[in-house]
């Protein structure tokens, strides 16, 4: 059932280029364009309706999804599936989305149509999709009334890839107060994406302490003046403009509104982080700031990207990565009906889509031999977690996905990220007495300050329910962010910890240790990896390059281990504690798996690693940490 968009939760991981909205070029309004899979007899084909503004307002943005749209199609149809989607142009207009989604609907059958920004997804929802029983899926939709859309209560049948703006509205409202702004005005484009965004700010930002003097809407279509709009805006004392708008109509009244002295400081609110206005408007936007979808370098989207540019020659998107996700998810969830032996239907395709890209499940990455694999499990019967490119694609109640959400601001004429938060949760936990440095190229190369504090909180954690816990040790690429000197949130160690892993405690032997930590350390020296380890309750020595002749076992890099002062003994057993990642096999750590399914000891305490970095910052501020010598690289002889 849907919920109050105030309430909703969005915790953890994304976004870089674009503004709203994507499409797929080389169709027309009286022509259909068709991607297909091959087919095999025992499947049922899948019906895909894409809608996509290819024309008008929006349009210049299309060939982004466009790319994403048919690359998911492509990687489907090599790792077997049956899907084919037919899409038309909505032209950037609600009318002729609605005529496109009717006609896909009863001419096309399709059981699942797509759609782009709110404009769009909220008409085709209410005429078309939920009084036809069809699913829909948006991939550009940022308006908060989606989420809350009385069409849908009771039904369950719309949902998006995309960050919804009740997030942007939240961050931007809390750093307007920090920023000391206490009397703004509002200028909006008059469309649910605006109507929506302006009232989470409005709301957050009153509650706060501060006062919206004035909130003024704009058309839908560019003006060639905006001079009413922004005398409207100028009142009472606004000592900035909130700009929630698009490119082409900002670039106007932006220039407007310097050039008449209406107002010289802004806020922004992007669907997308673009550098459009930037690059028009040059550095008389220096020091200006806004919100936009964060993006979190997580594995899968290291592996789109790779994937995407091998295929394109150039970085992915998220539009590309938004659109891409809608497809394979309302494929996965096709098929999982099909395996099952139901008829697949679009509610019974609704009534998998959770359970194919949520916990629990084995963890499915955008790539062309993880779908194989998806497919694979599901025909077992097995459970499955399609992880994104730009988010988890955890579909919450209402059938939103959750993200981080990045503060930016004009420096030197470049966009700079200036902070990252979750808009839920600013509740300050503690005090950090020095910068944690979590850069990838850092904590995946060598020990630091931030790996030694997260694998000492989970030492402390495992010790607080079983002594005989000797170590604990995390991969690299389970910390996604660093930490900022002085105040602590929530929101910021939710950034550091995204994946929501808990504590794992087991039993190995000090020669399966030893081949985990040569797991974490062969690579280090040729290139960064996310299975370099962070260390607690044990120093190590390993080589700097293979072959190692002093190491403890063949073919491997590690020299030395000491475990509470005493060289480590491989025949004995160590009880030790890690995450579910690892001990799942994940990052090839394939031994810790095996120990656990051996019959040993191997417990999951469901204990969060998020809440355990929170406790200590909570019980020991100022938190600090150092570089002690637990890890140590020497040159090989």
């Amino acid at each position: 059932m849907k919920s109050a968009f105030t309430n909703k939760r969005f915790s953890l991981i994304l976004a870089l280029t674009a503004v709203l909205t994507l499409g797929m070029p080389g169709c027309n309004d009286d022509d259909d364009d068709e991607v297909t899979s091959a087919v095999t007899p025992s499947e049922t084909k899948l019906q895909i309706g894409g809608i996509y503004p290819l024309t008008g307002i929006l349009a210049e943005f299309g060939e982004l999804s466009q790319k994403g749209a048919e690359l998911a199609i492509k990687d489907l149809t090599e790792a077997g599936f049956q899907v084919e989607m037919t899409s038309k142009d909505s032209g950037s207009n609600p009318t002729d989305s609605v005529t496109a989604a009717s006609q896909l609907v009863s001419e096309n059958k399709a059981q699942v149509i797509l759609t782009a920004s709110a404009s769009e997804t909220i008409p085709v929802a209410e005429q078309v999709t939920i009084p036809n029983q069809v699913l829909q899926i948006s991939y550009a939709a940022v308006s908060p009334t989606v989420s809350v859309l009385p069409a849908d209560e009771g039904q369950d049948l719309l949902f998006r890839t995309n960050v919804s703006g009740t997030a942007q509205g939240i961050v931007l409202a809390k750093t307007a107060i920090d920023k000391g702004y206490q009397k703004l005005a509002l200028l909006y484009v008059d469309d649910a994406l605006g109507q929506g965004t302006a009232q989470v700010f409005t709301e957050n930002f009153e509650n706060w302490g501060g006062q919206v003097v004035a909130a003024v809407k704009h058309s839908t279509e560019v003006q060639s003046t905006y001079v009413d709009e922004l005398t409207q805006a100028a009142v009472d004392g606004a000592e900035a403009l909130v700009v929630i708008s698009f490119p082409q109509h900002i670039i106007v009244f932006l220039q407007e509104a310097m050039a008449g002295s209406f107002f010289d400081k802004f806020l922004f609110v992007m669907a997308q982080r673009s550098e459009t206005v930037i690059n028009a408007m040059g550095s008389v936007l220096e020091g200006v700031c806004g919100t936009a979808p964060a993006v979190v370098f997580s594995d899968s989207l290291d592996k789109f990207n790779v994937h995407y540019q091998a295929e394109y020659g150039t970085l992915s998107s998220p539009l590309a990565g938004n659109t891409y996700d809608a497809i394979v998810i309302a494929t996965l969830a096709a098929y999982a009906v099909q395996a099952k032996g139901e008829t697949m239907t679009p509610i019974t395709i609704r009534d998998q889509l959770r359970e194919v890209a949520g916990a629990p499940g084995e963890r499915v990455e955008p790539q062309i031999e993880e779908l194989k694999r998806a497919r694979e499990l599901l025909q077992a019967g097995k459970q499955i977690n399609y992880n994104g490119a730009y988010t988890n694609v955890d579909l919450d109640e209402n059938g939103d996905v959750s993200a981080p959400i990045e503060v930016w601001c004009v420096k030197d004429g470049q966009m700079i990220t200036e902070n990252t938060f979750m808009p839920d949760n600013f509740e300050v936990v503690g005090q950090a007495g020095m910068f944690f440095d979590g850069s990838k190229d850092f904590v995946r190369s060598q020990e630091s300050p931030l790996g030694n504090l997260v694998a000492d909180v989970m030492l402390a954690g495992a010790q607080a329910s079983d002594n005989t816990v000797a170590a604990s040790f995390i991969n690299a690429g389970s910390l996604r962010n660093s930490i900022g000197e002085g105040e602590v949130t929530q929101s910021e160690l939710l950034i550091v910890l995204p994946f929501g892993n808990t504590l794992f405690v087991l039993d190995i032997t000090g020669r399966e240790l030893v081949s985990a930590l040569d797991n974490g350390f062969s690579q280090a020296d040729s290139e960064t990896t996310g299975a370099f380890l962070s260390v607690a309750g044990m120093q190590i020595s390993y080589c700097d390059t293979t072959p190692c002749a002093e190491a403890l076992l063949d073919n491997g890099v590690v020299t030395s281990v000491t475990i509470n002062a005493e060289a480590i003994e491989l025949d004995k057993t160590y009880r030790v504690a890690t995450h579910d990642y690892l001990a799942g096999g994940g990052d090839n750590f394939t031994m810790l798996e095996e120990a656990c399914n051996s019959g040993s000891y191997c417990q999951n305490t469901d204990k969060l690693l998020v809440d355990l970095l929170a406790g200590e910052f909570q019980n020991n501020s100022p938190v600090t940490r150092n570089v002690e010598g637990r890890i140590n690289q020497i040159s090989s002889p």
